[in-house]
């Protein structure tokens, strides 16, 4: 019975498929600059033309890493995939599971936006698999399925997770620069969900203005998500949260910005502390 309704499974939501993100080999090849970049948070990175999806390609990233090739840097792609600040790993599982050629030389972050989530269903490994694989399997029948579900959400349901406040957070970025102290840390807050209802809109505002202010106070840069993108819902997939093709390519192109202009600021002190026989700051 077990083997049978394994197989019903099966044929209901389609093949089970490869991750794309873990598939993909990144630009890094002989003969060019290589930037190795680890991603750390959830699955906002990814691009999501449909419905959500867990091994969906990567979005954003890729973008940037495209733009950075033009100007023949390629770039070591890394992912450490963590949902709430509470679940950031210690030190020493971090550089266990990290799997890059040698230090990064830019730690991407963006997390928060399961605070502004609502469920009905709790989240666990068989539903969210269910989520997602029915998701794929619909394609694009998945817009008129989440529009349909959003006034029951905003009925029936109740944060995915309680905002704890940016402490977790920032004490993660201060190990990472105690960790890496020579890498760019850039801070990407959670985007703006399209369908929103009154008592999300205040928890996003909260998150948002926390990571922003963090960025500052740390130093580490900061790429706008929320400017960039709006509740716009021709840069969504049909969860009216992730980016599509389009929303990847004006947040990646943004990053690559942040990236190259971190790069040049860090090669113009090292010039001026040779110049100085100082150390760089």
């Amino acid at each position: 019975m077990k083997r049978l309704a394994k197989h019903a499974y099966r044929a209901m939501v389609g093949p089970p498929v490869d991750d794309l993100v873990r598939a993909w080999p990144g630009t890094a090849r002989d003969g060019l600059s290589t930037l190795r970049h680890l991603h750390i948070g959830d699955c906002n990175f990814r691009r999501m033309d449909f419905a959500h999806d867990t091994q969906a390609p990567p979005g954003y990233p890729l973008t940037a890493a495209e733009e950075l090739l033009r100007v023949g840097i390629g770039v070591e792609f890394g992912h450490y995939f963590a949902v709430n600040f509470s679940e950031l790993p210690d030190r020493e599982t971090l550089l266990r599971r990290v799997k890059l050629s040698g230090p990064p030389d830019v730690v991407t972050l963006q997390m928060g936006g399961n605070y502004t989530r609502w469920i009905v269903i709790p989240d666990s490994i068989r539903t969210m698999q269910l989520r997602v694989e029915l998701g794929r399997r619909v394609g694009r029948l998945a817009f008129p399925g989440y529009r349909a579900m959003n006034p029951g959400l905003a009925l029936f349901g109740r944060p995915a997770a309680r905002y704890p406040g940016i402490e977790p957070y920032e004490n993660f970025l201060l190990m990472l620069r105690d960790i890496w102290p020579s890498a760019d840390l850039v801070l990407v807050p959670p985007f703006l969900r399209c369908f929103e209802n009154r008592q999300q809109r205040p928890i996003n505002e909260r998150v948002t203005a926390d990571i922003s202010a963090l960025a500052e106070r740390v130093g580490a840069a900061y790429v706008d998500a929320p400017a960039l993108v709006g509740r716009d819902r021709s840069l969504r997939g049909a969860t009216g949260y992730n980016l599509n093709g389009e929303g990847a390519e004006i947040v990646g192109q943004e990053l690559a910005r942040v990236i190259l202009a971190r790069r040049s600021a860090r090669a113009f002190r090292e010039r001026l502390s040779l110049l100085r026989g100082v150390p760089v700051a």
